[in-house]
């Protein structure tokens, strides 16, 4: 009877998945209805998987649950349609609210222009001193040894990566404008030569989604501006091969980790690594927590609210915290590190995410999956509709990095996800061009006043 109910809720969560794609199939590839449905047939996927081979992945323990696994599974899946069109709903909602059309006329920009390029250069100029410093200059050295960055950042050996964030920025910033613009040949070269420099700068952190999320928001920055210069947007269809190249990308680059990791200890990378890697694809995804990690759900339907209470909203707003420094908060600060600490203290690694259905579960039980979501499906396809018809860069920007570093995402992790960096580096380069701007018109204004002054005839 459970498995009955089981894949009962399956195929209906197949079937909204299908429809959704279909009834939107002439939205864009950005559009967050379509994202967060390409990321949730993830759900369906992994969450089958774990049914059929439970024992051994990561956070599953075999007698740690008080209720059938199968029954937790029929509970979380529900849970996950429910919370899936919720999402949508409000997505939807928020898509259509009533947002004035940008004006038809094109700033040119030229001075923002001007201070992103600067933004890029202060990014490679980082670079290539933490080239020398960590290399000695062999640029082909620090790339080959980019899995053993985060510890080079950790023992302090005099890295730093803060110019990276302004290049990133910069990049995006600037790919709008050249789709706005449309441009010739050569200029479109070398834009994606820059595109080409920040995503290299990107992968040498050793920051497999990072670097995905900077190529996304390049790709969303472009496509939105040429979609304001065309009058249409292309359907997501016609794009959708961006998307399964990213993720091949995304395995390679994970591979090339994992090869770099290898070297560092001695070990010769021969085409049998290769083969090895292949078939343990699986093994990285589920075993590592790369996809969403739904033991993380069953436990927290299980333990709560009869084990432990639910967290009533205390976890919903880490993301706001983002430049506290860690060293002042307390250990459990994150909802992933706090559901490590009731349950997987014995699991290696960092903070476990609960999924996006499993955190507003842990807050507020179901009422909780169905509000939440909704709000955040709601907030998410304002901001879209926004973004959508918006001539300001900065906005387009804001809305490609919440759409690749969070929409993308959220299906596996929580609301800490949100790009709380990226906003705010974007809100400084509104006030800088602000005052830049400001300056530059009084600048202009005293000019014209000393020149009027000087050309009107003398009184006595």
């Amino acid at each position: 009877m459970v498995d009955l109910v089981f894949y009962t809720i399956y195929f209906w969560y197949a079937c909204a998945l299908v429809w959704v794609l279909y009834r939107y199939r002439r939205e864009p590839l950005y559009d967050p209805r379509i994202l967060f449905t390409l990321a949730a047939s993830l759900w369906l996927l992994i969450l089958h998987g774990y049914l059929i081979d439970f024992e051994g992945y990561l956070a599953a323990k075999s007698g740690f649950y008080s209720q059938d696994i199968r029954v937790l599974a029929a509970i979380a899946l529900g849970m996950m349609l429910i919370g899936y069109a919720a999402f949508i709903g409000g997505a939807s909602i928020g898509a259509r609210f009533a947002v004035r059309p940008a004006s038809a006329v094109f700033r040119d920009y030229k001075l923002l222009t001007l201070v992103c390029a600067l933004m890029i250069v202060i990014a490679v100029l980082n670079f290539m001193a933490n080239v020398a410093l960590i290399s000695g200059g062999n640029v082909i050295r620090y790339l080959s040894e980019f899995a053993t960055r985060p510890y080079q950042v950790a023992d302090n050996k005099g890295m730093t990566a803060s110019g990276y964030l302004l290049g990133f920025i910069g990049i995006q910033v600037i790919a709008f404008l050249v789709g706005r613009r449309g441009t010739s040949k050569p200029v479109l070269l070398a834009f994606l030569a820059a595109v080409f420099i920040m995503v290299v700068i990107r992968f040498s952190q050793a920051r497999i989604f990072q670097t995905l999320v900077l190529m996304g928001g390049c790709y969303a920055s472009y496509a939105m501006g040429a979609a304001l210069r065309r009058g249409r947007h292309m359907p997501w269809i016609k794009h959708i091969h961006y998307l399964v190249l990213a993720g091949a990308l995304g395995i390679g680059i994970y591979f090339l980790r994992l090869a770099s990791s290898l070297r560092n200890v001695g070990v010769e990378i021969t085409w049998q690594t290769v083969v090895d890697f292949s078939d343990r694809i699986i093994h990285f995804a589920l075993h590592r927590g790369n996809v969403p990690n739904f033991p993380i759900v069953f436990t927290i339907v299980d333990k709560m609210p009869f084990e432990e209470g639910f967290f009533y909203g205390k976890t919903l707003f880490n993301w706001a915290i983002f430049f506290i420094p860690r060293s002042i908060l307390e250990a459990d600060y994150l909802i992933s590190l706090r559901i490590k600490e009731m349950w997987y203290l014995d699991v290696e690694g960092g903070g476990l995410p609960p999924t996006a259905i499993g955190e507003w579960y842990a807050n507020f039980g179901f009422a909780g999956v169905v509000m939440g979501m909704f709000v955040v499906g709601l907030a998410i396809g304002t901001l879209y509709k926004i973004a959508r018809v918006s001539e300001s860069p900065y906005v387009v920007v804001l809305w490609a990095n919440v759409v690749f570093g969070f929409v993308v995402i959220y299906p596996k992790t929580d609301l800490a996800q949100i790009p709380v960096y990226s906003i705010f580096l974007l809100l400084c380069l509104w006030l800088l061009m602000k005052a830049l701007q400001s300056g530059a018109r009084a600048h202009t204004e005293q000019t014209n006043h000393s020149a009027a002054i000087r050309s009107s005839p003398e009184t006595g």
